[in-house]
């Protein structure tokens, strides 16, 4: 009775996890299709001073 348990427990377990990973695929793919194309960058995240981003430069040339 008790393995059983554990078997479905850790059949739960693995569904979740691999459905976390996927979510967390998609999510990432959802970011990266729609704010990359918006000018964001993953350089300009790490960039101490907003005015050294491409954004800013664009939107300031505009």
């Amino acid at each position: 009775m008790v393995t059983r348990w554990k078997k479905r427990l850790s059949l739960l377990a693995l569904v979740l996890g691999v459905d976390l990973l996927l979510v967390g695929l998609a999510g990432a793919v959802f970011a990266g299709a729609v704010l990359l194309p918006g000018g964001y960058s993953p350089q300009d995240a790490f960039q101490a001073d907003y005015q050294n981003t491409a954004l800013f430069r664009r939107e300031i040339e505009d």
